[in-house]
Protein backbone atom coordinates (compact mmCIF):
# COMPACT_ATOMS: atom_id res chain seq x y z
CA UNK A 1 0.00 0.00 0.00
CA UNK A 2 1.28 3.42 -1.33
CA UNK A 3 2.14 6.68 1.17
CA UNK A 4 -0.72 8.10 -0.12
CA UNK A 5 -3.41 5.20 0.54
CA UNK A 6 -1.73 4.93 4.12
CA UNK A 7 -2.79 8.23 4.49
CA UNK A 8 -6.31 8.53 3.36
CA UNK A 9 -6.71 5.42 4.50
CA UNK A 10 -5.62 6.26 8.60
CA UNK A 11 -7.36 10.11 8.10
CA UNK A 12 -10.57 7.99 6.98
CA UNK A 13 -10.49 6.10 10.06
CA UNK A 14 -9.40 8.42 12.52
CA UNK A 15 -12.02 10.80 11.01
CA UNK A 16 -14.52 7.48 11.75
CA UNK A 17 -13.20 6.84 15.13
CA UNK A 18 -13.73 10.49 16.14
CA UNK A 19 -17.60 10.10 15.09
CA UNK A 20 -18.37 7.41 16.69
CA UNK A 21 -16.88 8.61 19.85
CA UNK A 22 -18.80 12.00 19.55
CA UNK A 23 -21.84 9.79 18.57
CA UNK A 24 -21.66 7.36 21.32
CA UNK A 25 -20.71 10.55 23.87
CA UNK A 26 -23.84 12.82 22.34
CA UNK A 27 -26.16 9.84 22.51
CA UNK A 28 -25.16 9.10 26.05
CA UNK A 29 -24.92 12.64 27.37
CA UNK A 30 -27.44 14.97 25.39
CA UNK A 31 -30.11 12.06 25.14
CA UNK A 32 -29.69 11.41 28.86
CA UNK A 33 -30.14 15.47 29.28
CA UNK A 34 -33.12 15.33 26.90
CA UNK A 35 -34.94 12.40 28.49
CA UNK A 36 -34.34 14.25 31.96
CA UNK A 37 -35.92 17.41 30.22
CA UNK A 38 -38.43 14.85 29.44
CA UNK A 39 -39.42 13.64 32.47
CA UNK A 40 -39.46 16.79 34.12
CA UNK A 41 -41.63 17.68 31.80
CA UNK A 42 -43.94 14.90 32.11
CA UNK A 43 -43.71 15.13 35.85
CA UNK A 44 -44.58 18.83 35.61
CA UNK A 45 -47.94 18.51 33.76
CA UNK A 46 -49.25 15.49 35.85
CA UNK A 47 -48.60 18.26 38.55
CA UNK A 48 -50.62 20.88 36.20
CA UNK A 49 -53.32 18.25 36.06
CA UNK A 50 -53.32 17.29 39.69
CA UNK A 51 -53.78 21.07 40.53
CA UNK A 52 -56.45 21.21 37.85
CA UNK A 53 -58.28 18.73 40.01
CA UNK A 54 -57.58 20.27 43.54
CA UNK A 55 -58.87 23.87 41.93
CA UNK A 56 -61.67 22.32 41.19
CA UNK A 57 -62.24 20.42 44.44
CA UNK A 58 -61.51 23.88 45.62
CA UNK A 59 -63.57 25.68 43.57
CA UNK A 60 -66.40 23.44 44.08
CA UNK A 61 -66.30 23.74 48.35
CA UNK A 62 -65.89 27.51 47.72
CA UNK A 63 -69.21 27.45 45.90
CA UNK A 64 -70.38 25.43 48.75
CA UNK A 65 -69.16 27.42 51.44
CA UNK A 66 -71.58 30.21 49.98
CA UNK A 67 -74.72 28.11 50.11
CA UNK A 68 -74.01 26.76 53.77
CA UNK A 69 -72.77 30.07 55.11
CA UNK A 70 -76.47 31.62 54.52
CA UNK A 71 -79.28 33.08 56.29
CA UNK A 72 -81.62 31.23 54.09
CA UNK A 73 -80.21 27.85 54.13
CA UNK A 74 -79.72 27.96 58.36
CA UNK A 75 -83.36 28.71 57.87
CA UNK A 76 -83.60 26.10 55.16
CA UNK A 77 -82.48 23.07 57.67
CA UNK A 78 -85.23 23.97 60.30
CA UNK A 79 -88.47 24.65 58.33
CA UNK A 80 -87.65 22.81 55.03
CA UNK A 81 -89.53 26.00 53.44
CA UNK A 82 -90.46 25.21 49.89
CA UNK A 83 -89.74 28.64 48.61
CA UNK A 84 -86.29 28.03 49.17
CA UNK A 85 -86.73 25.08 47.13
CA UNK A 86 -88.37 26.70 44.40
CA UNK A 87 -85.80 29.76 44.00
CA UNK A 88 -83.17 28.05 44.28
CA UNK A 89 -82.79 24.75 44.30
CA UNK A 90 -83.82 24.35 40.51
CA UNK A 91 -82.48 22.45 37.13
CA UNK A 92 -80.50 25.36 36.25
CA UNK A 93 -78.52 25.48 39.17
CA UNK A 94 -77.62 21.75 38.66
CA UNK A 95 -76.53 22.75 35.65
CA UNK A 96 -75.31 25.85 35.52
CA UNK A 97 -72.88 25.09 38.66
CA UNK A 98 -71.84 21.56 36.99
CA UNK A 99 -73.41 20.09 40.23
CA UNK A 100 -75.06 16.33 40.02
CA UNK A 101 -76.24 16.10 43.67
CA UNK A 102 -76.89 18.92 46.50
CA UNK A 103 -77.45 17.44 50.03
CA UNK A 104 -78.88 18.68 53.06
CA UNK A 105 -78.63 17.34 56.32
CA UNK A 106 -79.04 18.39 59.87
CA UNK A 107 -77.14 18.43 63.42
CA UNK A 108 -78.30 14.62 64.20
CA UNK A 109 -77.00 13.95 60.80
CA UNK A 110 -80.48 13.07 58.82
CA UNK A 111 -80.82 14.12 55.27
CA UNK A 112 -83.89 16.54 55.22
CA UNK A 113 -83.62 17.46 51.58
CA UNK A 114 -81.80 16.22 48.71
CA UNK A 115 -81.49 16.40 45.06
CA UNK A 116 -79.53 14.59 41.94
CA UNK A 117 -79.71 15.50 38.91
CA UNK A 118 -78.74 14.12 35.19
CA UNK A 119 -77.45 17.36 33.43
CA UNK A 120 -77.08 15.26 30.15
CA UNK A 121 -80.88 14.18 30.02
CA UNK A 122 -81.70 17.13 32.35
CA UNK A 123 -83.85 14.89 34.69
CA UNK A 124 -84.02 14.35 38.40
CA UNK A 125 -82.89 11.05 39.26
CA UNK A 126 -82.50 9.07 42.32
CA UNK A 127 -80.01 10.26 45.05
CA UNK A 128 -77.10 7.77 45.27
CA UNK A 129 -77.72 5.17 48.01
CA UNK A 130 -74.15 5.76 49.60
CA UNK A 131 -75.34 9.12 50.57
CA UNK A 132 -78.69 7.74 52.75
CA UNK A 133 -76.15 5.56 54.12
CA UNK A 134 -73.97 8.50 55.83
CA UNK A 135 -73.63 7.91 59.83
CA UNK A 136 -73.69 10.97 62.24
CA UNK A 137 -70.13 10.49 62.75
CA UNK A 138 -69.02 10.28 59.17
CA UNK A 139 -66.60 13.39 58.92
CA UNK A 140 -68.85 14.56 56.14
CA UNK A 141 -71.37 15.21 58.43
CA UNK A 142 -69.74 15.79 61.29
CA UNK A 143 -69.14 19.15 61.28
CA UNK A 144 -67.73 20.89 64.77
CA UNK A 145 -67.08 24.36 64.39
CA UNK A 146 -68.45 26.87 61.29
CA UNK A 147 -64.64 27.09 59.75
CA UNK A 148 -64.73 22.77 59.47
CA UNK A 149 -64.75 21.32 55.22
CA UNK A 150 -64.09 18.47 53.99
CA UNK A 151 -63.64 18.23 50.16
CA UNK A 152 -62.37 15.49 47.71
CA UNK A 153 -63.22 12.74 45.59
CA UNK A 154 -66.05 9.97 46.86
CA UNK A 155 -66.22 6.37 45.61
CA UNK A 156 -69.78 5.49 44.65
CA UNK A 157 -70.76 2.66 42.92
CA UNK A 158 -71.98 4.67 40.24
CA UNK A 159 -68.38 6.29 39.87
CA UNK A 160 -65.98 9.15 41.49
CA UNK A 161 -67.35 11.72 42.42
CA UNK A 162 -65.75 15.32 43.47
CA UNK A 163 -67.80 16.86 46.55
CA UNK A 164 -67.67 18.98 49.63
CA UNK A 165 -69.15 18.95 52.65
CA UNK A 166 -69.62 22.41 54.70
CA UNK A 167 -71.40 23.06 58.28
CA UNK A 168 -74.28 24.78 57.67
CA UNK A 169 -73.87 28.56 59.85
CA UNK A 170 -75.47 31.85 59.38
CA UNK A 171 -74.35 34.53 56.69
CA UNK A 172 -71.49 35.79 58.82
CA UNK A 173 -70.16 32.36 59.59
CA UNK A 174 -71.51 31.84 63.17
CA UNK A 175 -72.79 28.66 64.59
CA UNK A 176 -74.49 26.86 66.32
CA UNK A 177 -73.84 24.69 63.73
CA UNK A 178 -77.54 23.20 61.92
CA UNK A 179 -76.37 20.68 59.86
CA UNK A 180 -74.06 19.91 56.75
CA UNK A 181 -74.56 20.75 53.26
CA UNK A 182 -72.93 18.42 50.71
CA UNK A 183 -72.35 19.07 46.65
CA UNK A 184 -71.14 17.07 44.30
CA UNK A 185 -70.18 16.17 40.68
CA UNK A 186 -69.61 12.83 39.05
CA UNK A 187 -65.92 12.70 38.07
CA UNK A 188 -66.72 10.77 34.57
CA UNK A 189 -65.46 11.04 31.21
CA UNK A 190 -67.23 14.78 30.49
CA UNK A 191 -65.04 15.70 33.24
CA UNK A 192 -62.01 14.12 32.48
CA UNK A 193 -62.79 15.43 28.93
CA UNK A 194 -62.91 19.12 30.48
CA UNK A 195 -60.33 18.93 32.58
CA UNK A 196 -58.33 17.71 29.27
CA UNK A 197 -59.79 20.53 27.22
CA UNK A 198 -58.55 22.81 30.17
CA UNK A 199 -54.82 21.46 30.62
CA UNK A 200 -54.64 20.97 27.12
CA UNK A 201 -53.30 17.64 28.13
CA UNK A 202 -54.55 13.96 27.07
CA UNK A 203 -55.80 12.13 30.43
CA UNK A 204 -57.33 8.98 31.22
CA UNK A 205 -58.03 7.89 34.63
CA UNK A 206 -59.17 4.47 36.52
CA UNK A 207 -60.39 2.78 40.22
CA UNK A 208 -57.97 0.91 42.17
CA UNK A 209 -61.17 -0.95 42.29
CA UNK A 210 -61.70 -1.88 38.87
CA UNK A 211 -59.84 -3.11 35.50
CA UNK A 212 -56.98 -1.06 34.20
CA UNK A 213 -54.41 -1.03 31.37
CA UNK A 214 -51.51 -2.53 32.19
CA UNK A 215 -48.89 0.42 32.68
CA UNK A 216 -51.64 1.77 35.53
CA UNK A 217 -50.93 -1.23 37.15
CA UNK A 218 -47.01 -0.63 37.00
CA UNK A 219 -47.36 2.52 37.93
CA UNK A 220 -49.43 1.81 41.22
CA UNK A 221 -46.18 0.15 42.98
CA UNK A 222 -44.23 3.97 42.43
CA UNK A 223 -47.12 5.81 43.67
CA UNK A 224 -48.01 3.67 46.41
CA UNK A 225 -44.36 4.45 47.78
CA UNK A 226 -44.87 8.07 48.73
CA UNK A 227 -44.10 8.58 44.59
CA UNK A 228 -46.00 11.68 44.15
CA UNK A 229 -45.43 11.39 40.45
CA UNK A 230 -44.01 8.21 38.31
CA UNK A 231 -43.50 8.80 34.59
CA UNK A 232 -42.83 5.87 32.23
CA UNK A 233 -41.85 6.02 28.37
CA UNK A 234 -44.51 4.40 26.44
CA UNK A 235 -43.19 4.13 22.95
CA UNK A 236 -40.51 6.17 20.79
CA UNK A 237 -43.58 8.60 20.27
CA UNK A 238 -44.93 8.69 23.76
CA UNK A 239 -44.76 9.59 27.25
CA UNK A 240 -47.26 8.85 30.43
CA UNK A 241 -47.08 10.35 33.72
CA UNK A 242 -48.98 8.79 36.18
CA UNK A 243 -50.74 10.96 39.46
CA UNK A 244 -52.22 9.06 42.26
CA UNK A 245 -55.55 10.46 43.48
CA UNK A 246 -56.75 10.08 47.23
CA UNK A 247 -60.82 10.02 48.53
CA UNK A 248 -62.25 12.50 50.98
CA UNK A 249 -60.72 9.97 53.36
CA UNK A 250 -57.05 10.02 52.95
CA UNK A 251 -57.20 6.87 51.10
CA UNK A 252 -55.70 6.21 47.27
CA UNK A 253 -58.94 5.43 45.08
CA UNK A 254 -57.76 6.47 41.86
CA UNK A 255 -54.43 6.72 38.94
CA UNK A 256 -54.66 9.53 36.63
CA UNK A 257 -52.54 9.25 33.40
CA UNK A 258 -51.56 12.40 31.61
CA UNK A 259 -50.37 11.52 27.74
CA UNK A 260 -47.95 13.12 25.95
CA UNK A 261 -45.67 13.51 22.75
CA UNK A 262 -41.97 12.82 22.99
CA UNK A 263 -41.44 16.18 21.22
CA UNK A 264 -38.70 17.02 23.99
CA UNK A 265 -37.30 13.47 22.77
CA UNK A 266 -37.40 13.89 19.09
CA UNK A 267 -35.97 17.44 19.35
CA UNK A 268 -32.66 15.64 20.88
CA UNK A 269 -33.03 13.38 18.17
CA UNK A 270 -32.83 16.14 15.62
CA UNK A 271 -30.05 18.49 17.55
CA UNK A 272 -27.92 15.18 17.84
CA UNK A 273 -28.84 14.47 14.04
CA UNK A 274 -27.76 17.45 12.85
CA UNK A 275 -24.56 17.67 15.05
CA UNK A 276 -23.53 14.24 13.92
CA UNK A 277 -23.74 15.66 10.14
CA UNK A 278 -22.15 18.97 11.46
CA UNK A 279 -19.01 16.88 12.92
CA UNK A 280 -19.54 14.62 9.60
CA UNK A 281 -18.97 17.92 7.43
CA UNK A 282 -16.31 19.67 10.12
CA UNK A 283 -14.43 16.36 10.01
CA UNK A 284 -14.20 15.89 6.56
CA UNK A 285 -13.64 19.65 5.74
CA UNK A 286 -10.87 19.14 8.06
CA UNK A 287 -9.59 15.65 6.78
CA UNK A 288 -9.81 17.45 2.96
CA UNK A 289 -7.78 20.70 4.18
CA UNK A 290 -5.31 18.15 6.39
CA UNK A 291 -4.91 15.85 2.65
CA UNK A 292 -4.27 19.20 0.68
CA UNK A 293 -1.46 20.26 2.96
CA UNK A 294 0.20 16.97 3.54
CA UNK A 295 0.14 16.63 -0.26
CA UNK A 296 1.79 19.86 -0.93
CA UNK A 297 4.16 19.74 1.91
CA UNK A 298 5.08 16.31 2.62
CA UNK A 299 3.70 13.87 0.38
CA UNK A 300 4.83 15.20 -2.96
CA UNK A 301 7.76 15.48 -1.66
CA UNK A 302 8.04 12.32 -0.62
CA UNK A 303 6.61 10.90 -4.24
CA UNK A 304 9.49 13.19 -6.11
CA UNK A 305 12.19 11.79 -4.03
CA UNK A 306 10.95 8.07 -4.17
CA UNK A 307 10.39 8.36 -8.04
CA UNK A 308 13.84 10.30 -8.53
CA UNK A 309 15.57 7.41 -6.38
CA UNK A 310 13.75 4.86 -8.39
CA UNK A 311 14.76 6.24 -11.48
CA UNK A 312 18.33 6.54 -10.22
CA UNK A 313 18.22 2.88 -9.89
CA UNK A 314 16.49 1.65 -12.73
CA UNK A 315 18.97 3.78 -15.07
CA UNK A 316 21.73 2.48 -12.37
CA UNK A 317 23.31 6.17 -12.92
CA UNK A 318 24.81 6.89 -9.40
CA UNK A 319 26.68 10.30 -11.00
CA UNK A 320 22.82 11.70 -10.63
CA UNK A 321 21.45 13.23 -7.82
CA UNK A 322 18.05 13.58 -5.96
CA UNK A 323 16.59 17.58 -6.16
CA UNK A 324 16.87 18.81 -2.24
CA UNK A 325 14.14 21.70 -1.14
CA UNK A 326 13.02 23.19 2.28
CA UNK A 327 14.66 22.92 5.56
CA UNK A 328 13.00 19.82 7.25
CA UNK A 329 13.68 15.57 7.68
CA UNK A 330 12.97 15.19 3.99
CA UNK A 331 15.56 18.12 2.99
CA UNK A 332 18.19 16.25 5.26
CA UNK A 333 16.99 12.90 3.98
CA UNK A 334 17.71 13.99 0.15
CA UNK A 335 20.44 14.86 1.21
CA UNK A 336 21.34 12.64 3.01
CA UNK A 337 20.65 9.88 -0.44
CA UNK A 338 22.51 12.15 -2.90
CA UNK A 339 25.77 11.45 -0.03
CA UNK A 340 24.71 7.85 -0.16
CA UNK A 341 24.86 8.14 -4.15
CA UNK A 342 27.99 9.64 -4.36
CA UNK A 343 29.66 7.39 -2.28
CA UNK A 344 27.95 4.71 -4.37
CA UNK A 345 29.35 6.52 -7.38
CA UNK A 346 33.13 6.19 -6.35
CA UNK A 347 32.71 2.48 -5.28
CA UNK A 348 31.33 1.85 -8.83
CA UNK A 349 33.97 3.57 -10.70
CA UNK A 350 36.13 2.07 -8.57
CA UNK A 351 34.20 -1.39 -8.64
CA UNK A 352 33.82 -0.97 -12.55
CA UNK A 353 37.55 -0.26 -12.96
CA UNK A 354 38.75 -3.26 -11.12
CA UNK A 355 36.44 -5.88 -12.56
CA UNK A 356 37.48 -4.50 -15.91
CA UNK A 357 40.99 -5.21 -15.06
CA UNK A 358 40.07 -8.40 -13.56
CA UNK A 359 38.21 -9.06 -16.88
CA UNK A 360 41.52 -8.36 -19.07
CA UNK A 361 44.11 -10.32 -16.82
CA UNK A 362 41.37 -13.27 -16.95
CA UNK A 363 41.05 -12.60 -20.92
CA UNK A 364 44.97 -12.08 -21.21
CA UNK A 365 46.12 -14.48 -18.81
CA UNK A 366 43.75 -17.38 -20.57
CA UNK A 367 44.38 -16.15 -23.98
CA UNK A 368 48.29 -15.81 -23.42
CA UNK A 369 48.37 -19.60 -21.87
CA UNK A 370 46.48 -21.28 -24.49
CA UNK A 371 49.89 -20.95 -27.02
CA UNK A 372 52.13 -22.51 -24.41
CA UNK A 373 49.70 -25.45 -23.72
CA UNK A 374 49.54 -26.10 -27.60
CA UNK A 375 53.29 -25.97 -27.55
CA UNK A 376 53.38 -28.43 -24.38
CA UNK A 377 50.91 -30.73 -25.67
CA UNK A 378 52.91 -31.17 -29.52
CA UNK A 379 55.72 -31.50 -28.36
CA UNK A 380 54.92 -34.17 -25.86
CA UNK A 381 53.32 -35.41 -28.36
CA UNK A 382 56.29 -35.48 -30.66
CA UNK A 383 58.32 -36.73 -28.71
CA UNK A 384 56.34 -39.82 -27.87
CA UNK A 385 56.15 -40.24 -31.88
CA UNK A 386 59.76 -40.01 -32.67
CA UNK A 387 60.91 -41.78 -29.81
CA UNK A 388 58.19 -44.43 -28.82
CA UNK A 389 60.83 -47.14 -29.84
CA UNK A 390 63.58 -45.90 -27.55
CA UNK A 391 60.98 -44.97 -24.21
CA UNK A 392 60.09 -47.55 -21.86
CA UNK A 393 56.77 -48.02 -20.33
CA UNK A 394 57.14 -45.60 -17.42
CA UNK A 395 58.28 -42.73 -19.35
CA UNK A 396 55.10 -43.24 -22.03
CA UNK A 397 52.84 -43.29 -18.76
CA UNK A 398 54.82 -39.87 -17.58
CA UNK A 399 54.26 -38.28 -21.26
CA UNK A 400 50.60 -39.48 -21.15
CA UNK A 401 49.97 -37.76 -17.33
CA UNK A 402 51.58 -34.61 -18.45
CA UNK A 403 49.61 -34.55 -21.95
CA UNK A 404 46.37 -34.97 -19.81
CA UNK A 405 47.63 -32.06 -17.38
CA UNK A 406 47.65 -30.01 -20.26
CA UNK A 407 44.21 -30.89 -22.38
CA UNK A 408 42.96 -30.27 -18.23
CA UNK A 409 44.42 -26.98 -18.41
CA UNK A 410 43.34 -26.47 -21.55
CA UNK A 411 39.21 -26.93 -20.66
CA UNK A 412 40.17 -24.48 -17.39
CA UNK A 413 41.32 -21.58 -19.67
CA UNK A 414 38.72 -22.09 -22.21
CA UNK A 415 36.20 -22.28 -18.85
CA UNK A 416 37.97 -19.04 -17.70
CA UNK A 417 37.48 -17.69 -21.11
CA UNK A 418 33.95 -18.46 -21.60
CA UNK A 419 33.33 -17.47 -17.52
CA UNK A 420 35.04 -14.05 -18.59
CA UNK A 421 32.56 -13.14 -21.85
CA UNK A 422 29.25 -13.71 -20.06
CA UNK A 423 29.33 -9.68 -19.37
CA UNK A 424 31.98 -8.68 -21.60
CA UNK A 425 31.14 -10.81 -24.96
CA UNK A 426 27.42 -10.65 -24.13
CA UNK A 427 24.73 -9.78 -27.17
CA UNK A 428 22.41 -7.24 -26.95
CA UNK A 429 18.85 -8.49 -25.20
CA UNK A 430 16.16 -9.49 -27.71
CA UNK A 431 12.94 -11.56 -28.00
CA UNK A 432 14.23 -15.24 -27.58
CA UNK A 433 12.26 -18.11 -28.04
CA UNK A 434 13.06 -20.87 -25.53
CA UNK A 435 11.85 -23.60 -27.32
CA UNK A 436 14.45 -23.34 -30.19
CA UNK A 437 17.12 -22.62 -28.40
CA UNK A 438 16.24 -26.08 -26.18
CA UNK A 439 16.01 -27.55 -29.94
CA UNK A 440 19.58 -26.42 -30.82
CA UNK A 441 20.92 -27.55 -27.13
CA UNK A 442 19.63 -30.68 -28.33
CA UNK A 443 21.42 -30.93 -31.57
CA UNK A 444 24.39 -30.02 -29.64
CA UNK A 445 23.88 -32.54 -27.26
CA UNK A 446 22.70 -35.25 -29.51
CA UNK A 447 25.50 -37.37 -29.63
CA UNK A 448 25.98 -38.05 -25.71
CA UNK A 449 22.11 -37.85 -25.65
CA UNK A 450 22.43 -41.16 -27.97
CA UNK A 451 25.17 -42.59 -26.15
CA UNK A 452 23.24 -42.78 -22.79
CA UNK A 453 19.57 -43.43 -23.78
CA UNK A 454 18.60 -39.95 -22.63
CA UNK A 455 14.82 -39.17 -22.70
CA UNK A 456 14.66 -35.30 -22.74
CA UNK A 457 10.76 -33.90 -22.88
CA UNK A 458 9.64 -29.90 -21.95
CA UNK A 459 6.30 -28.42 -21.77
CA UNK A 460 5.63 -25.61 -23.46
CA UNK A 461 8.30 -22.73 -23.49
CA UNK A 462 7.78 -19.46 -23.38
CA UNK A 463 9.33 -16.13 -25.62
CA UNK A 464 11.96 -14.16 -23.32
CA UNK A 465 14.19 -10.91 -23.86
CA UNK A 466 17.30 -11.93 -23.43
CA UNK A 467 21.10 -13.30 -25.08
CA UNK A 468 20.41 -16.27 -27.50
CA UNK A 469 23.79 -17.47 -27.61
CA UNK A 470 24.06 -17.18 -23.56
CA UNK A 471 20.94 -19.33 -23.09
CA UNK A 472 21.84 -21.91 -25.58
CA UNK A 473 25.08 -22.39 -23.58
CA UNK A 474 22.63 -22.09 -19.77
CA UNK A 475 20.41 -24.95 -21.14
CA UNK A 476 23.44 -27.21 -22.76
CA UNK A 477 25.34 -26.58 -19.15
CA UNK A 478 22.30 -27.85 -16.97
CA UNK A 479 20.68 -30.50 -19.29
CA UNK A 480 24.54 -31.81 -19.53
CA UNK A 481 24.85 -32.10 -16.30
CA UNK A 482 21.78 -34.07 -15.82
CA UNK A 483 22.59 -36.27 -17.97
CA UNK A 484 26.09 -36.65 -16.94
CA UNK A 485 24.96 -37.42 -13.08
CA UNK A 486 22.52 -39.48 -14.52
CA UNK A 487 22.85 -42.57 -11.95
CA UNK A 488 22.90 -46.24 -13.00
CA UNK A 489 19.63 -45.63 -14.52
CA UNK A 490 19.15 -43.94 -18.28
CA UNK A 491 18.80 -40.48 -18.03
CA UNK A 492 15.06 -38.73 -17.71
CA UNK A 493 14.77 -35.03 -17.79
CA UNK A 494 11.94 -32.65 -18.08
CA UNK A 495 12.25 -28.97 -19.19
CA UNK A 496 9.27 -26.43 -17.92
CA UNK A 497 8.30 -23.17 -17.34
CA UNK A 498 5.81 -21.17 -15.57
CA UNK A 499 4.82 -17.72 -15.04
CA UNK A 500 5.14 -16.40 -11.48
CA UNK A 501 5.17 -12.78 -10.18
CA UNK A 502 6.97 -10.58 -13.01
CA UNK A 503 8.96 -13.73 -13.69
CA UNK A 504 9.70 -17.14 -15.82
CA UNK A 505 10.63 -19.73 -13.83
CA UNK A 506 12.61 -22.29 -15.70
CA UNK A 507 12.93 -26.08 -13.71
CA UNK A 508 15.26 -28.55 -15.60
CA UNK A 509 14.02 -31.63 -13.53
CA UNK A 510 16.58 -35.04 -13.74
CA UNK A 511 16.34 -38.51 -12.12
CA UNK A 512 20.22 -38.28 -11.41
CA UNK A 513 22.05 -38.69 -8.38
CA UNK A 514 21.08 -35.71 -6.40
CA UNK A 515 22.93 -33.29 -4.41
CA UNK A 516 23.21 -33.23 -0.64
CA UNK A 517 21.41 -30.48 0.91
CA UNK A 518 24.54 -28.81 2.40
CA UNK A 519 26.24 -28.34 -1.33
CA UNK A 520 23.54 -26.80 -2.94
CA UNK A 521 24.97 -23.41 -2.94
CA UNK A 522 28.51 -24.34 -3.39
CA UNK A 523 28.03 -25.93 -6.97
CA UNK A 524 27.68 -22.65 -8.44
CA UNK A 525 30.77 -21.25 -7.01
CA UNK A 526 34.04 -21.19 -8.99
CA UNK A 527 35.61 -24.23 -9.35
CA UNK A 528 34.14 -26.78 -6.80
CA UNK A 529 33.47 -30.10 -8.08
CA UNK A 530 32.09 -33.07 -5.56
CA UNK A 531 33.30 -35.84 -7.40
CA UNK A 532 36.74 -36.74 -8.07
CA UNK A 533 37.60 -35.99 -11.64
CA UNK A 534 38.45 -39.58 -12.54
CA UNK A 535 34.64 -40.32 -11.86
CA UNK A 536 32.88 -37.66 -13.58
CA UNK A 537 35.38 -35.44 -15.02
CA UNK A 538 35.01 -31.50 -15.55
CA UNK A 539 36.20 -28.11 -14.39
CA UNK A 540 33.90 -27.03 -11.56
CA UNK A 541 33.22 -23.74 -13.84
CA UNK A 542 29.93 -24.97 -15.65
CA UNK A 543 27.23 -24.22 -12.99
CA UNK A 544 29.14 -20.48 -11.76
CA UNK A 545 29.09 -19.88 -15.77
CA UNK A 546 24.92 -20.20 -15.75
CA UNK A 547 24.86 -18.44 -12.43
CA UNK A 548 26.72 -15.64 -13.88
CA UNK A 549 24.30 -16.07 -17.15
CA UNK A 550 21.48 -15.86 -15.32
CA UNK A 551 22.54 -13.03 -13.48
CA UNK A 552 23.26 -10.84 -16.52
CA UNK A 553 19.73 -11.72 -17.48
CA UNK A 554 18.42 -10.18 -13.86
CA UNK A 555 17.09 -13.57 -12.99
CA UNK A 556 18.36 -16.11 -9.60
CA UNK A 557 19.29 -20.07 -10.25
CA UNK A 558 18.82 -22.32 -7.07
CA UNK A 559 18.46 -25.87 -6.78
CA UNK A 560 16.02 -28.41 -5.18
CA UNK A 561 17.87 -32.24 -4.69
CA UNK A 562 18.17 -35.27 -2.38
CA UNK A 563 20.63 -37.77 -2.46
CA UNK A 564 19.32 -41.05 -4.61
CA UNK A 565 16.17 -39.10 -5.86
CA UNK A 566 17.35 -36.75 -8.66
CA UNK A 567 17.42 -32.84 -8.75
CA UNK A 568 15.01 -29.65 -9.70
CA UNK A 569 17.31 -27.22 -11.14
CA UNK A 570 15.42 -23.48 -11.34
CA UNK A 571 16.11 -20.28 -12.78
CA UNK A 572 13.92 -17.19 -13.60
CA UNK A 573 14.27 -14.27 -16.10
CA UNK A 574 12.10 -11.71 -15.60
CA UNK A 575 8.88 -11.02 -18.07
CA UNK A 576 10.97 -7.48 -19.01
CA UNK A 577 14.27 -7.96 -18.72
CA UNK A 578 16.85 -6.12 -20.10
CA UNK A 579 20.25 -5.84 -20.98
CA UNK A 580 22.29 -4.54 -18.20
Amino acid sequence: MRLREKTVLIAGITLIFLILILFMTSNTVLLSSFKELEEQNAQRNVERVMNALSDDIAGLDSFNHDWAAWDDTYEFIEDINEEYIDSNLVDETFIDSRLDVMLFFNSQGDLVYGKAFDREEEVEIPIPENFLKLKPDDPLLNHQTPESFVSGIFLLPEGPMVISSRPIVTSNNKGPVKGSLIMGRYLNEEEIEYFSELTRLSLKMYLLNEEMESDFRDAIPHLLKNQQVHVKTLSEDSIAGYGLVKDVYGEPSAVLRVDMPRDIYAKGLGTIKYFTLFIVAIGLLFSFIMLILLEKFILSRVSKLSSEVKDIGEKGDFSARVSVSGEDELSELASTVNKMLKALEMNATELKRSNSELQQFAYVVSHDLQEPLRMIKSYLKLLEERYKEKLDEKAKDFINFAVDGAERMQKLIDGILAYSRVETKGKPFKPVNTEKVLNTTLKNLKVVIEETKAKITHSKLPVVEGDETQLVQLFQNLIGNAIKFHGSKPPEIHISAKNGNEEWIFCVQDNGTGIESENTERIFMLFQQLHARDEYGGTGIGLAVCKRIVERHGGRIWVESEPGKGSKFFFTIPTGGEDD
